[in-house]
This record gives C-alpha cells, sequence and structure tokens, in this order.
C-alpha cells in the first residue's frame, strides 16, 4: 500500500508522520520500541482505512520538547495532533504504552474517539500482577518479555544511528512512564469516562504486561471486549502482525458491538 512520509509542525514539534490509505481515519500510537515503520499490518489495515501512524516525541525521528515530562503532555500533544490535521473524531489503535496514551486520550476528551484499539496496553496496575521491568532488563532478557519465541527474533546489527535512537527512546520512556512505572493510579477510575467501544488485544504469552491486565481493563471500560492472540507475546503486532490485522479490522469494520 502506497504511503506518504512526512515531517509536521505540531505546535511547535516536529513530528514524523506516516500516513496511507483512505476511508475513515485511523491514528495509531506506538509503542516504546517499533516508531517509524510501515508494516504489513498498517497494509492490511489501510485497505478500508486511511491508517496515520505518527512517532511520539521523543522516538524516531520526531523532536523531543523540553516540556514533556509526563504520559499528560503525550496526551494533549495528541489532541494538538488531532487539531492541525482536522481530524474532528478518528478510530485508536495503540500499543503498550501508545495504547495508554490512547485509553487516557479518550477519558480526556470521549467524543473525538469512534472506536478503541488497546493492544498490550500499560496504563493500569495491581499488586496481583506485577509488571516487569524494562528499564533494567539486559537485551536477551527484553527479547524473553517481548516475544513468545524471541529467537525467532534475533538483535539487530548495532549501529551508531540505532544505539542513538533507542536512546533517545528510553530517556522519553523514563520521562514519562519511570514513576509510577508504566501505570497512571488515575486511570482506573477515569476509564468510566470512555465512549467508543474498545477492543483489547493481548498476546496470550506476554510476559511484560501480563495478559491479566487485559481483563482489568474489560472490568473498568463501559463497552469492552477481549482477543486473545495465541502464541505471542507483549509485542503483537511484529510477532502476529497479521492476525492483529484481522481482529482489529473486524472490530473497526463493526462486525459485532463490543461486550
Amino acid at each position: 500500500m502506497r504511503h506518504d512520509e512526512k515531517l509536521l509542525d505540531i505546535a511547535g514539534v516536529k513530528t514524523h508522520v506516516l500516513d496511507g490509505g483512505a476511508g475513515d481515519p485511523l491514528v495509531y500510537l506506538h509503542g516504546a520500541g517499533t516508531p517509524g515503520l510501515w508494516n504489513v499490518w498498517h497494509d492490511a489495515l489501510a485497505e478500508g482505512h486511511r491508517v496515520i501512524a505518527p512517532s511520539h516525541p521523543g522516538f524516531g525521528d520526531s523532536e523531543r520538547p523540553e516540556w514533556l515530562m509526563g504520559i499528560d503532555d503525550m496526551v494533549f500533544f495528541y489532541l494538538d495532533f488531532l487539531d492541525a490535521l482536522g481530524l474532528d473524531r478518528v478510530s485508536l489503535v495503540g500499543s503498550s504504552v501508545g495504547g495508554w496514551i490512547a485509553a487516557e486520550l479518550a477519558t480526556v476528551q470521549p467524543q473525538r474517539v469512534a472506536r478503541l484499539v488497546l493492544t498490550a496496553a500499560a496504563g493500569l496496575y495491581t499488586p496481583e500482577l506485577p509488571l516487569a521491568d524494562m528499564f533494567l532488563a539486559a537485551p536477551e532478557e527484553l527479547r524473553s518479555l517481548l516475544y513468545h519465541e524471541p529467537e525467532a527474533f534475533p538483535a539487530p546489527e548495532i549501529t551508531l544511528e540505532l544505539m542513538r535512537r533507542m536512546h533517545r527512546g528510553q530517556v522519553t520512556m523514563a520521562r514519562i512512564a519511570w514513576s509510577p512505572y508504566l501505570h497512571n493510579p488515575k486511570l482506573a477510575r477515569r476509564l468510566a469516562r470512555v465512549r467508543a467501544p474498545t477492543l483489547l488485544v493481548w498476546g496470550e504469552s506476554d510476559r511484560l504486561i501480563p495478559p491479566g491486565y487485559a481483563e482489568l481493563y474489560r472490568k473498568l471500560l463501559p463497552d469492552a471486549r477481549t482477543a486473545y492472540i495465541p502464541r505471542c507475546g507483549h509485542n503483537v503486532i511484529v510477532e502476529r502482525p497479521r492476525e492483529f490485522a484481522a481482529v482489529v479490522a473486524e472490530f473497526l469494520d463493526g462486525q459485532g458491538r463490543a461486550a
């Protein structure tokens, strides 16, 4: 699927954006390690939607402004982003920390979210479901947290550019998700404000954010259902992209309300 690559000025922040397909707008908010890439599942969803995939401020080729210090700053940046692109109402799809941002945005301006997809989303915490520490994990350990079959996803060749991008992303993650770690204690109470039907997509083998968090989100959201992908870890869009695209496309096309 043909797509455009742009560098836009969003409220003074140079923001890298991929934009392809046609139809109702879908904004995809990536996780910590997957910015700036157009993949097979983007193609699948772009067959029926205009897919807009920005890189978060401080990730990939997007600038990190000095004022970016928390997840709330990301949320209000994306409200500016929607305004700048003239998008009054969109479907939001978010993975991991991107799912957290999407969930928070849907509580702040629920009228702007038509449908919501949260994939292995951060944002909630309960002591009964410990979160693995992604900041302290060695590279091999981190791959085991991200994938059901980590041996199928060997470490990329380390270059100076890759190290630079990884360091920028890690610094940004520390700013927005270090303390409290990967969650907002206020989010659970606020989720009742979400109006959009919501799909919760989780890998059954997620070792970073356990699948029990899908059920916790489901209980807190007014209108939500779950879809678990077998033999899949935290990084659903990389490990099982076609399965991910299929369940998301079915949900976005309105084939059955969330329940």
